[in-house]
């Protein structure tokens, strides 16, 4: 008799913590993501920038364009796409998927990129900076790295 050696699949869940309580860099990067998910959702339905909808909306990374122009579908269309990938990075977070650790570390990294850009542009986003940053320093915390990575510690 021989034993096969069978490599365990990457798609596979990584497993939890033993007692099933997530660090407090998942759960920190989880509520910013819905924070983000919220100013971008708001950004992409508002129509009229003042008031509380307008301000909250005024925290997206995409900037605002002259409704019905090319740049206006473009920018709608980049929203879209934060919003999904934004989700889809939360869902693979909470269920302890290493794609889902990855996607949300890309994703906190190119929005600070952008952040500062508009940095540069002379608009500031201070919060999405700070944010982001957070987002950053947490998800490369060594309790969340032994869960997503462990063969990198």
């Amino acid at each position: 008799m021989s034993a096969e050696v069978v490599a365990p699949d990457p798609r596979e869940a990584m497993s939890p913590p033993a007692d099933r309580r997530r660090p407090l860099g998942i759960l920190i990067v989880v509520l910013l993501s819905v924070g983000r998910l919220i100013i971008e959702l708001t950004a992409l339905v508002t129509v009229d920038r003042t008031g509380v909808l307008g301000w909250i909306a005024s925290g997206s990374n995409v900037p605002v364009f002259d409704q019905g122009t090319p740049a206006w579908y473009l920018g709608k269309a980049a929203i879209v796409a934060m919003i999904v990938l934004t989700s889809l990075s939360v869902i693979g977070l909470w269920r302890f998927r290493t794609w889902g650790w990855s996607m949300a570390l890309i994703l906190s990294g190119l929005i600070l990129a952008l952040d500062i850009s508009w940095w540069f542009a002379g608009q500031p986003r201070y919060p999405g900076m700070f944010l982001n940053m957070v987002a950053v320093f947490y998800l490369n915390q060594r309790d969340v790295r032994a869960i997503y990575l462990p063969s990198s510690l």
